[in-house]
């Protein structure tokens, strides 16, 4: 008979591993103890926070993430490992800085955007900050926007001419679509217009 895992001892979003990137070890750790106890607890909102930083800034996505370690259960060594697998073998360190800035506090916002930077104009502002929610036209190339969809009808096994062909691939009627690290997603997420919208 297979011996049970034993829960982790949940770990401080300071401590590192071999990466030196904090908060890796704490959320490997308190899903692990979520998953092996199998107690619905609630994520603390900081650590929800950190959990969406740390993931966005290994350029991961969280539902691979959290899928990894639930179904996997793997050791702290394995996790970093996995990181780092997915991030091409390497983590340069500028990135690891700001990551690491960015968990601590410590990180500052730059100077304001010139104004040849900005991407959205006086009105576009005023309905953002009235409704919430903003539209950036022309985020990406038309053919950025091609390649994006080709990706993702070749991943689905569809055809847009076909509408019955929609959901039979392997996504079934899921709206996640785990193609974050495909060339063609990727490039459009290096899009000039997108990072000065965000600045």
């Amino acid at each position: 008979m297979p011996r049970e895992k034993t829960a982790p001892p949940l770990a401080g979003t300071a401590e590192t591993g071999s990466l030196g990137i904090r908060h890796v070890k704490r959320l490997w750790s308190r899903t692990l103890a979520k998953r092996i106890s199998h107690v619905q607890e609630t994520i603390p909102p900081e650590d929800w926070v950190k959990d969406n930083t740390l993931v966005c800034g290994l350029r991961l996505g969280l539902r691979e993430t959290t899928k990894y370690l639930y179904d996997e259960q793997p050791s702290f060594e394995q996790f970093e490992n996995w990181i780092l697998k997915m991030s091409g073998g390497v983590i340069d360190k500028t990135r690891t800085d700001r990551l690491n800035a960015a968990l601590s506090g410590e990180l500052r916002e730059g100077p304001p955007p010139e104004q040849h930077d900005l991407v959205f104009t006086s009105d576009e502002i005023v309905f953002w900050e009235e409704n919430g929610y903003i539209v950036l036209h022309d985020a990406i190339p038309p053919e950025g926007c091609r390649d994006a969809v080709d990706a993702i009808c070749q991943f689905l096994q569809m055809d847009l001419n076909a509408p019955d062909t929609c959901y039979g691939g392997p996504q079934g009627h899921s709206i996640w679509i785990p193609l974050l690290h495909h060339p063609a997603i990727e490039a459009n997420r290096q899009s000039p217009r997108i990072h000065k919208a965000f600045a």
